[in-house]
C-alpha cells in the first residue's frame, strides 16, 4: 500500500521541474511511485549496519523535539559497515555508505580534500572539504559534521570552525527548522567553535568528538569546509584525525540518497614534519626572545647600577657576561632545533630540554651581578705620629688625631676582618732599629705581628667607613734608652679578609 500522497508527489517533481526533467515524463513517475514505493513516514524498518531508534542520524537529544528519518532501506553502495565501529560511526577504517533512495548518487561524487600547505603557512592550521556539492531539488536535507582526534592529540584543538559551501543551492529554508538545527545541542555553539571549543560530545571510546549541523531545506547532498586550529604540539606518527559526515532527510520519502562519509588524516595527510618542524621553529623563536628579553632586562639594570660602588669597567664586565650567556644560550637552542629536524626525532621530551635551558640561562643572566663580590680597601690611614720627646723611661706614643679607613664590600654576607701589620722602625740617621712594640685594643704586638684592627660580621653592600679616636688607636711603646734623635719610619701593611673572627 503507498502512504504518500500523490500531492507530495508533485510537489517534488515540480521541484525538480527546475533540473530541467521534462513534463512528459511526469505521469510515468507519479504511476512508478503509485505502485512501486512502499516507504512511508511510519516505516520501521532497520539497516543490517545496526541503525535503531537510537542511532547517530538521529537527532541528538539536547536538539529537543527534532527527530530525523531512519535509512529506508540497506545501502546501495560503497563500504562495508567496519566492525570496530564506534557509537558515533568512527573507525580506524576510512569509509563511504550510501543508503537506497529514488535517485541514485555515484560514490565518486564524495569529495575529500587533504590539508594543503606552503612554506609560509602556520602548519598547526588545516582546512579541507569533505562531503558532496549542495544542488538544488529535494527535501528537508540536514547534513552533520563530527571530528575527533587520536588519544594523543585530544587536548590539542584550539578551535574549530565548520563552514557549509554552496548554500547557495538550498531552496525553501524555514528559518524556524534552520534556527533549531543550526543553534541545538548538536552545535557547540551553531557550527563555529570559535577559539574557545565547548565541552564536546564523548564517543564510546570515551573520546571527545566535535559535533556541527546545519539544514540545507530543499536541497540535496552536503559538503562543509573544516578550519582547525591545532595547539603548538608535536604530531606523532601514529597521530590521526577523524572526520565523519552524513547527509539525511527529514521527509517521509527517501528521493535523494543518506550517505555517510569518514575519513582520516595520518601523519603524512597532516603533513607531520612539516607542522613538527613549524612547533619547534615557534618554540625556537619563543625560546631566543624570552633570552634576548632577559639579556636586555640585566643589561638595564647593570647600567643602573650606583657608579659610586660599580666602576665603568665594573659594568662592562658585567654587560660582556651577559652577552656571552645569551648569545651561547641562543646558539644551545638552535643547536637542538637543529639537530632535532635533521633527526626528525620530535617529542615532547625535546620541548623540555628547551624548556630547561632556557630557564637555566635566566637564571645565569639574573646571578651575573648577584654572583659577583667585590671585596677592597678603598683607604686607609697614613700612622703619622709627629715630633715627640723621649724621655729616659718607657713612653708610649698615641697618634695626634683620629683617623679613617674606607672598606668597599658587595654581595659581602659572611662579613670581614681587616688587620695590620708594622715592620720595625728605623732611624734614617744611624740605621738602627727602634725596637718598639705596638699596641692595640690593649694588647701588645712585636714588629711584623698580626695585628687585628676592625672586624664586621655582616656587611652590606656598600663603602664601609671606619674611625679610630687616638685613645682607640695603634699606640707605639718604645724601650726606655733606644730611642735617638732622627725620624723613624717603617712599613705598614693592610690585609683584608673576607672572614669575621
Amino acid at each position: 500500500m503507498f502512504n504518500t500522497s500523490c500531492k507530495d508527489v508533485i510537489k517534488i517533481l515540480f521541484d525538480y521541474r527546475k533540473n530541467n526533467l521534462i513534463y512528459l515524463i511526469i505521469p510515468i513517475i507519479i504511476l512508478y511511485l503509485m505502485f512501486f514505493t512502499t516507504a512511508s513516514a511510519d516505516d520501521t524498518y532497520s539497516s543490517p549496519d545496526g541503525y535503531t531508534n537510537s542511532s547517530p542520524l538521529i537527532v541528538s537529544e539536547n536538539a529537543g523535539n527534532l527527530s530525523s528519518q531512519k535509512p529506508f532501506a540497506s545501502a546501495d553502495a560503497g563500504d562495508a559497515v567496519p566492525s570496530d565501529l564506534t557509537s558515533m560511526r568512527f573507525s580506524e577504517t576510512p569509509y563511504d555508505i550510501i543508503y537506497h533512495s529514488i535517485y541514485k548518487m555515484n560514490p565518486n561524487d564524495i569529495q575529500f580534500s587533504l590539508p594543503n600547505f606552503s612554506s609560509s603557512s602556520n602548519y598547526n592550521i588545516l582546512n579541507y572539504n569533505i562531503g558532496v556539492p549542495i544542488k538544488s531539488g529535494g527535501l528537508e536535507r540536514y547534513t552533520e559534521f563530527r571530528v575527533k582526534t587520536s588519544n594523543d592529540l585530544q587536548n590539542a584543538i584550539s578551535s574549530l570552525k565548520v563552514t557549509p559551501t554552496g548554500l547557495s543551492k538550498a531552496k525553501n529554508i524555514s528559518s524556524s527548522v534552520q534556527n533549531d538545527y543550526q543553534n541545538s545541542g548538536l552545535n557547540i555553539p551553531g557550527y563555529n567553535l570559535g577559539s574557545e571549543p565547548s565541552t564536546p560530545y564523548f564517543d564510546s571510546d570515551n573520546s571527545k568528538v566535535y559535533l556541527s549541523s546545519m539544514y540545507l531545506g530543499n536541497a540535496h547532498g552536503g559538503q562543509g569546509n573544516i578550519s582547525l586550529r591545532l595547539n603548538p604540539v608535536f604530531i606523532s606518527k601514529s597521530s590521526k584525525i577523524y572526520t565523519y559526515m552524513f547527509s539525511n532527510t527529514l521527509y517521509k520519502i527517501q528521493y535523494q540518497p543518506t550517505f555517510e562519509v569518514l575519513r582520516i588524516l595520518d601523519y603524512d595527510a597532516l603533513n607531520g614534519d612539516q607542522h613538527n618542524s613549524y612547533v619547534l621553529g615557534q618554540k625556537q623563536n619563543d625560546a631566543n626572545s624570552k633570552i634576548s628579553q632577559s639579556q636586555q632586562n640585566i643589561i638595564n639594570k647593570i647600567q643602573n647600577l650606583d657608579s659610586n660602588l660599580y666602576s665603568d669597567d665594573i659594568k662592562q664586565t658585567f654587560i660582556n657576561a651577559a652577552n656571552n650567556i645569551a648569545d651561547n644560550g641562543r646558539g644551545d637552542v638552535n643547536k637542538l632545533v637543529n639537530d632535532t629536524n635533521n633527526s626528525k626525532n620530535y617529542t615532547n621530551g625535546v620541548l623540555d630540554q628547551i624548556n630547561n635551558k632556557v630557564a637555566a640561562i635566566i637564571d645565569s643572566l639574573n646571578n651575573i651581578i648577584n654572583s659577583y663580590s667585590l671585596f677592597k680597601i678603598i683607604s686607609v690611614p697614613d700612622f703619622n705620629f709627629g715630633q715627640v720627646s723621649i724621655s729616659s723611661t718607657n713612653n708610649i706614643i698615641s697618634l695626634p688625631s683620629n683617623t679613617n679607613a674606607i672598606i668597599r664590600s658587595i654581595n659581602s654576607n659572611n662579613g670581614w676582618n681587616l688587620n695590620l701589620s708594622i715592620s720595625d722602625l728605623i732611624n734614617d740617621q744611624n740605621n738602627q732599629p727602634l725596637h718598639a712594640d705596638y699596641l692595640m685594643n690593649g694588647n701588645s704586638y712585636s714588629p711584623n705581628d698580626t695585628i687585628p684592627y676592625y672586624n664586621v660580621s655582616n656587611s652590606n653592600n656598600g663603602d664601609f667607613s671606619i674611625s679610630k679616636s687616638p685613645a682607640d688607636n695603634l699606640q707605639i711603646k718604645i724601650p726606655a734608652g733606644s730611642a735617638r734623635i732622627g725620624t723613624y719610619s717603617g712599613t705598614a701593611t693592610w690585609t683584608l679578609k673576607n672572614d669575621p673572627l
